[in-house]
Order: C-alpha cells, then structure tokens, then sequence
C-alpha cells in the first residue's frame, strides 16, 4: 500500500470514530473533568451560561495574594482568567473554534486560555493542554480576523472557524496542581501588568516597518516644499487625492482616503557628516563635524548639512551648487573651534580653496570648488575676528580659560578691547601703557621701578587674569598723577573665579617677579584702580 492510500485509510478510521461520538457528551465529559481539577486546588470556577455568546466556558477566580508582611491596602489585585474547554479524540490533531469565540477570547484583557482534553477511544482521558491566547496564538486570530477585510461585521464571523494544533511545550500533567501552576506561570503575579502587555500586543502585533504607507499628489508650485520639508526646512505642504493603505499580517488595507490635505512631517534623521575646506597651495585644511539631511529618491537631489554655526545646502543635480547660511547665534564653542569657523568664513569670503563632503559611511564627494556667496549673505570681516580669537586660543593654551572652556560670540565681542590689549602683549608689540589717576592723591612713588600690571578680564563665564611686568614712573601734576608703563614684558594667565584668587594670584606675581608694587584691577578690582589707559 501506498503512503497516500495509508493516509487515506487512517482519516476514513477517524472519520468512523468520530460518527459513533457523541460529541455533546464529549464535551461534558470534559468540562466534568475540569470542574474536577479546580475543585482538587480550591480554585472558584463560574461555569458559562451561554457558551457561544461569551466566549468561554469558564470563569476562574484566584483567591487575594499573600500580605507577605504589608498592609492589606497595599496587596496585590486578585486574579481571573476565561477558560474555553475543548474535548477530542486523541488521535485528532486540531481543536477548532468559531472565529466569533476566538475574537472574543483575543479581544479580552482577561487572561484568556484554551484548555484541551484527549481521550483514548476507549473514553479514557490521555493528554492534557493549555493552549495561552497571547504572543503567537493571539497573532493567529488577528490574523484570521484581519483577512475578512475591510468592513467586515458579526455577519461575516457566522461559519468561519480557526483550529489550533496543540504543541508539546503546551502539554501538562493531567491535575489540578499542574494547572494551577502553569494559569500562574502565564500570568504571573501581577494582573495589571499582564493586561498592559495584552494591551500592547493587540496594538503592535503584525506590524513591521512598513506598516503605513500612502499616495498623495503634489502640484508643482508646492513640489519644492515638499523636498525643503525632507530637509528641515519648511513644516508643511498641501496635499491632494490622499490614499493611506495600513500592512498588517502582510495584508494591507486603504484606512484613509482623502481629497486635500495638509501633510506635515519631521525629517528623519540625519546622518553624520563632515565638511572640509582646503586650501592645498596654503597647505591650509580645516573640518567641521555636522549631520546631513538628504531628499529621497524621486525627488531633485538635494541635501542639507547642517554644522555647528552654519549650514549648506547642496543642489546636487545640473550643475552643482551649494548654499551656504551662517547663524553663530547663541550657540558657545571652543577657542580652537572658532579658530577653526573665522578661516572658514575668510576662505569662502575669498573664494579660495575647495570644499568636500565625507559622509558616514566613508563615501566623499569631489573637490568642489569655492562657489560664489549669495549676495544676500553678509559676512563679517573674517580676517579682524580671527586675530581676535586667536589671542583667545593663545590666552586658553597659557592657562587663561579651563581645559574646553567655551565661550560664545557675544562673550567675546563684550571682551575684545582687553583681549586686543592681551594681543599685543602676547605679540611683543605693546611699548608702553599710560594710567590717569584723578582726585589728588598720594603717588607711591616718582622714581622709576619695576612694578606689576594685572588684570581680570570676564569672557563669558569665565574671569581671565594676567600679570606683565614693567617699568613705571608716576608723574604728578595739579589734579592727580600719570602712571607710565615702559619696558612691558607678558608674565603668566590664570583663570579666576573670586577677588580672593585674583589676590592670590597677584602675591604669587610678587614672589616669582620679586617685587611687591602693582596696578590691578579689571573684573575684580584689587588695590589702585585702573583709569583710562592710552597706548602709545
């Protein structure tokens, strides 16, 4: 015999079998048997009245969870769950439920299980399952709903079935202690938390990456918005003929349709990139770290690239051009950083050198060349600003601002005239200062010595102090005396955050320079006040 004959033989047996059933007496037979089990444990079971409209057959009820030391307010809640039971030959591979039931058992924040019976043909009870309507199961019948369609009513539930087959982790032993031991195991000891989770299965479960998915037009006087919308740049665009089709199981299903709409979304996110301005005959090359915004296939070919203080926008199709805005704004950085933008800003004033953009994934592309600047875009006098900062990163490297200190534009700006004055001292470049004192008061002396001039300058949040020595002479006169400052040399920086540290670091100046006259003043003003000085 064939092993298809065979087959057909073994399903004509158990087509006979079943005849001689009478599967109303089964299923009792099996529900006695149940009652059984959670009587043997002490747990409440409610028997159904209506089967087909609830759902399940029974209702078992946990007795209240232990104190275990607390008050009884703050106990846990007690526990229930819907058993539907089934009862079938032991050679019958499947159980099969009416759809319109199983909707109801996965719709149930209620624990919900299948409980299935196999007797022998002699009537004896042979395995026992407990089948969880959670995880894969539950997928099955939202799966199985799904495929109605769109629509659908109780109408459409009359005669459809789903069957499950019972899997062998879902075996157990055929007692009460077996049962109420795995109910507790699926449940576990906190029902609240069970139903946020079945909660969140019946919303997530069957979705993927692609769960929604849509058609729309775009008229032509709005097709550039759209593109600016994929690189931050414009927050919406009206939309027309609106179809939205929801994947589900795989199955996917028109949810939305509509005739105008306006669609407004964020971009996704970008990815690292970096830009690099070189000037090879300078030997000049410099790199700012951003995140590049780019439009997706079908639309023109367009990027943004948004950096710490400006951005570019490259327009990548024809001939290729970039856009770059500049927006130092707030936004605080290093002194090496800023370095770093005012070269940037001198190259492209310019226009000398290239421009290259290596993305994340190593890809870069060409040199392109320094293109010429909007002329709506007005850009500072690159060349006076980076002298500026440079005395800036000077002054962070002698000790004046903490390791990565950062400080913004506007800080700077406030300090420019002391850090012009600290330029000069650092270049070797200041002869000689002068200090009116007003108010007739006592010169310390009009001989000529070595003193100390120190200051405390505040950058951002910052106090920077420095000392130099000099030659002074105080020259008195009808309404106070002139202070002159000759022979300058620059002695130390320090960052300062009291009057009592600047005063500190003053005496240090004292013992290291062996001298003890100085003028100080500045942020915090210490011993005789600076007046106006005058450069010569």
């Amino acid at each position: 015999m064939t092993k298809a004959g065979a087959a057909s033989g073994r399903q004509q047996a158990l087509a006979e079998r079943l005849e001689m059933v009478d599967v109303d007496a089964l299923g009792k037979k099996g529900e006695s048997r149940f009652r059984e089990l959670c009587a043997d444990v002490g747990l409440t079971f409610n028997a159904s009245l209506d089967w087909d409209k609830a759902g399940w057959d029974f209702t078992l009820d946990f007795g209240m969870p232990d104190a275990k030391g607390i008050s009884l307010d703050h106990r846990g809640s007690p526990i229930t769950c819907r058993v539907q039971q089934k009862t079938v030959l032991e050679s019958t591979p499947s159980v099969t439920l009416s759809l319109k039931m199983a909707e109801r058992l996965a719709k149930d924040l209620t624990p919900s299980f299948i409980s299935v019976f196999k007797v022998s043909d002699d009537l004896q009870f042979a395995e026992a399952y407990l089948i969880h309507i959670a995880g894969g199961r539950l997928a099955s019948i939202l799966k199985r709903l799904r495929e109605l369609g769109k629509g659908a009513t109780d109408a459409d539930l009359r005669d459809k079935t789903i069957s499950f087959v019972p899997k062998q982790e879902e075996r157990l032993s055929l007692t009460g202690a077996a049962l109420i031991e795995r109910l507790r195991l699926h449940i576990g000891p906190d029902i609240h938390r069970y139903t946020r989770e079945k909660q969140r299965q019946l919303k997530t479960m069957g979705y993927e990456s692609d769960a929604l998915t849509g058609t729309f037009h775009v008229s032509g006087e709005h097709w550039h918005d759209l593109s600016d919308m994929y690189l931050g740049l414009h927050r919406e665009v009206e939309v027309r003929n609106i179809n939205i089709i929801e994947r589900r199981f795989g199955i996917p299903l028109t949810t939305v349709v509509m005739d105008v709409a306006t669609l407004s979304f964020d971009p996704r996110p970008g990815r690292p990139c970096s830009i690099a301005f070189a000037d090879h005959s300078a030997q000049e090359r410099i790199v700012f770290s951003g995140t590049a915004f780019t439009t997706p296939p079908g639309l023109p070919m367009r990027s943004r690239i948004q950096f710490q203080w400006f951005s570019v926008i490259g327009n990548w199709e024809g001939s290729r051009t970039l856009q770059f805005t500049f927006d130092i704004g707030d936004t605080p950085g290093t002194p090496d950083e800023w370095c770093d933008y005012w070269r940037a800003i001198r190259m492209i004033n310019e226009q000398r050198g290239t421009v290259q953009f290596i993305v994340e994934d190593g890809a870069t592309t060409p040199e392109l060349p320094m293109v010429p600047r909007d002329d709506k875009t007005v850009l500072p006098d690159a060349a006076d600003l980076l002298d500026i900062f440079e005395t800036l990163k000077q002054v962070s490297r002698r000790g004046g601002l903490p390791p990565g200190a950062r400080v913004k534009f506007s800080d700077v700006a406030v300090a420019e005239g002391e850090l012009s004055l600290m330029q000069a001292l650092l270049a070797g470049t200041l002869e000689g200062m002068r200090s009116r004192i007003d108010g007739k008061p006592e010169p310390p002396r009009t001989e000529p010595r070595t003193m100390l001039f120190a200051n405390s300058v505040l950058v951002g949040k910052y106090v920077v102090a420095y000392y130099a020595t000099a030659q002074s002479v105080f020259v008195p006169d009808e309404t106070g005396f002139t202070a002159e400052l000759t022979a300058i040399r620059l002695g130390r920086f320090a960052t300062v955050n009291s009057k009592e540290a600047f005063e500190r670091f003053i005496e240090a100046a004292y013992e290291r320079e062996g001298t003890d006259d100085a003028m100080a003043g500045g942020h915090f003003r210490v011993g005789m006040a600076m007046a106006e000085k005058l450069r010569r």
